[in-house]
């Protein structure tokens, strides 16, 4: 009995683990190598803007991040692809810059908001 109850939970563990690791896209299943992509954002004035949302969009998945009052964020464990990087709100997609992620990180990502307006 208590070999079948190790066996059950066994299963029961890889099962639970590989619902994980397909849920999760930065899981790369070829190479294994994962990236990082970092950026800044800033006013027209070159001032940093902190604690605003940007987003890294890919064919399957989307990472969130937010500016630190550096204006900078920073994505890690990408793994290779083409991804849209899109600073704060639906307002500035215009911002949106397209990225591929292939062999290296990919920094200086970095975005200005000429007509940003924050209450």
């Amino acid at each position: 009995m208590y070999k079948v109850l190790i066996l059950m939970l066994l299963l029961f563990l890889s099962g639970v683990a590989g619902c994980i690791f397909s849920m999760n896209d930065t899981y790369d299943k070829g190479t294994g190598e994962t990236y990082t992509v970092t950026g800044t954002f800033k006013d027209k004035d070159g001032n940093p803007i902190g604690s605003r949302n940007v987003t890294l969009k890919g064919k399957s998945n989307s990472m969130p991040d937010v500016t630190d009052s550096n204006g900078k964020y920073n994505f890690e464990n990408v793994v290779p692809g083409s991804y849209t990087v899109t600073p704060a709100s639906s307002i500035h997609n215009a911002l949106s810059k397209e990225i591929e992620v292939k062999d290296s990180n990919i920094t200086n990502v970095d975005f200005t908001c000429t007509g940003c307006h924050w209450n």
